[in-house]
């Protein structure tokens, strides 16, 4: 398809307590808040489906060692699940993270207490925690709603900074940051029809289809340099069309594929498939054929 593939910026903090040692990284690191802090085992155990967004510095104080500090990548609310199988490529859409605006957010502001029904000034941790195979948070777990006009980012009753969304210049619409409380999630039956269902993005958006065709050549770099034939990994399609104020600065063709990256996250090796109804015909397929194989070498050796 002519877009580039590549990975999230990121660094490994190994030293339990040293928070001080990771604000040194983030200040020389290429990206900043917010960040995604991830277990370093990706599979086989439930701490490894823990993740943590942090806001700003004080969401450091729940970071847990070790880890990998990740760049948050805007993508749309949308990945792609990608499981290979041997030569076989499946890719699955699914709803993920919201877009976040960039940049580290210290506030002191009111939300609703939802037992008291009323307001009240409280500092947020910073943080947001979520399982990774639950639903995921939405926007207005992060504090961040939209607001349709300059007037009311302005305006806001908490004074919080507002912050142009990535996905909303042709609205001219603002989203307002007012922290909130943290987000503990429910996994109910209504979310996660939420969480499978199509993600509807707006007509600039760069979440566009990935096929399997253009995923392959990623899939093959990744088993060449892994060793792995049984594999899964997740795909963000991010965009660097955040500046761009025009509607006619936004165009079609290899213009718009040029701002465009494919993001490599969270490599695991013999995944759950679930998506994939046949994946137990595959798997015999494909055992049958190494056995085969292994077979037919030995006889020839």
């Amino acid at each position: 398809s002519g877009i580039p593939a590549g990975t999230p910026s990121y660094f490994v903090a190994n030293n339990s307590g040293d928070i001080h040692r990771v604000e040194e990284l983030l200040d020389r690191a290429p990206f900043t808040y917010p960040i995604i802090v991830k277990p370093l085992p990706a599979a086989g155990t439930k701490a490894s489906h823990h993740m943590l967004v942090v806001l700003n510095r004080r969401g450091l104080r729940r970071v847990q060692f070790p880890c990998i500090v990740q760049e948050y990548a805007n993508h749309d609310g949308r990945l792609y699940k990608v499981y290979v199988l041997g030569d076989t490529v499946r890719v699955f859409p699914r709803g993920s993270l919201p877009n976040l605006p960039r940049g580290e957010r210290l506030h002191t502001t009111a939300s609703k207490n939802r037992n008291k029904n009323r307001q009240e000034d409280h500092h947020h941790p910073g943080y947001v925690e979520f399982d990774s195979q639950r639903p995921y948070p939405k926007l207005s777990d992060f504090g961040v709603r939209e607001v349709h006009s300059w007037q009311d980012a302005d305006n806001n009753a908490t004074g919080a900074p507002a912050a142009v969304s990535p996905t909303a210049h042709s609205s001219a619409k603002r989203l307002r940051v007012t922290i909130s409380h943290r987000v503990t999630l429910q996994d109910t039956a209504a979310q996660q029809r939420e969480q499978e269902a199509p993600v509807h993005q707006n007509k600039h958006s760069n979440a566009k289809l990935v096929t399997a065709d253009e995923i392959r050549p990623i899939a093959t770099a990744l088993r060449n340099a892994f060793g792995l034939e049984l594999f899964g990994f997740d795909i963000l399609v991010t965009s660097n069309n955040d500046d761009d104020d025009d509607d006619d600065a936004i165009k079609e063709g290899e213009e718009a594929k040029r701002k465009t990256t494919m993001l490599v996250v969270d490599v695991n090796y013999f995944p759950s498939y679930k998506e994939m109804s046949d994946f137990p015909n595959l798997l015999a397929q494909y055992l049958t054929q190494r056995a085969v194989e292994g077979r037919m070498r030995s006889v020839n050796t």
